[in-house]
């Protein structure tokens, strides 16, 4: 009888052991299965987590501090546009640091990174295209003055530097327009009618100042946050109506612009990582979050 009531309580202790990567468990009798211990060490059997950077050297950081293992990689997802080339979604950044390697990796370490337009970049590319009253655009220029810079262009057979700063703030205050329209009459020999052909002739310069007007003007700033400052060429607009100056501008290939830095950043952080960007998404949830299993 004795003998028959150790037997029994033998069976309905608790057993502790460890899993084949050392992570301490413990058996539950009556079928309450087995949970992991690991929390009660001083520390984890292995690195896991899901970090979000917000800037691409805050990625570069996380990774290089954490080390990079044999079974690490860096996945990336393209900037997709749609067929008019507005922004559908961002490209992505994925380093998964305990991804598959010679060995299967639970994939429960890793870095997301999702790039943000500066705000540098967003104030420019919100009024792209408008056409202001001379004053608020001199308010404008005025206000973003640091993101002017003289840039190398070659354009329509030109080449050089975009204005200065103060030419630009110069500009954008001083310009004046005159318009001068002639009329002439012209003789239809087929219907005998007479047509009026108007003629305009267009001048713009800057007042007190023998400079031309530029038809481009640069910028050099971060498209992304935390990015680094790139150069941009930016086309100068201005109109009269009814004796009304408008003045504007236009990006030079935005949407290309905009690509070409993700492209440039995909190479960056895969050289400072050491990691070989690959054009994918990483979507397989890590298998070792729960206590219990």
């Amino acid at each position: 009888m004795i003998e028959a009531l150790s037997m029994l309580m033998d069976r309905m202790a608790t057993k502790a052991f460890k899993s084949t990567n050392a992570t301490p468990l413990i058996a539950i009798p009556n079928s309450m299965g087995i949970t992991s211990m690991e929390k009660f060490e001083p520390h984890p059997s292995e690195k896991r987590g899901r970090v979000t950077a917000h800037s691409e050297d805050g990625m570069i950081g996380y990774v290089t501090a954490m080390g990079v293992e044999p079974c690490s990689r860096l996945y990336y997802t393209p900037t997709k546009r749609d067929s008019e080339g507005s922004l559908v979604h961002m490209a992505v950044f994925q380093a998964i640091l305990d991804d598959h390697g010679e060995k299967p990796g639970h994939g429960a370490h890793l870095v997301t990174y999702k790039p943000t337009f500066s705000v540098n970049w967003a104030k420019w590319t919100a009024s792209n295209g408008a056409m202001m009253r001379q004053a608020d655009f001199a308010q404008f220029i005025e206000d973003n003055y640091p993101d002017i810079a003289e840039v190398e262009f070659t354009w329509k057979g030109n080449s050089g530097l975009t204005p200065s700063q103060a030419d630009m703030l110069d500009l954008s205050t001083n310009l004046k327009v005159s318009r001068k329209a002639q009329y002439q009459e012209v003789n239809n020999l087929k219907t005998g009618g007479v047509v009026l052909k108007r003629e305009e002739d267009v001048q713009a310069n800057i007042a007190k100042s023998e400079r031309e007007v530029p038809d481009l003007f640069g910028l050099r700033l971060p498209i992304f946050r935390g990015g680094p400052a790139v150069d941009v060429l930016v086309r100068f607009r201005f109109r009269q109506n009814d004796g009304e100056l408008r003045l504007g501008y236009e990006i030079f290939q935005l949407d290309e612009t905009e690509d070409a830095e993700v492209e440039a950043m995909v190479s960056r952080i895969s050289t400072k990582t050491k990691l070989p960007a690959i054009e994918a998404s990483f979507d397989r949830p890590g298998t070792r979050y729960a206590d219990s299993i």
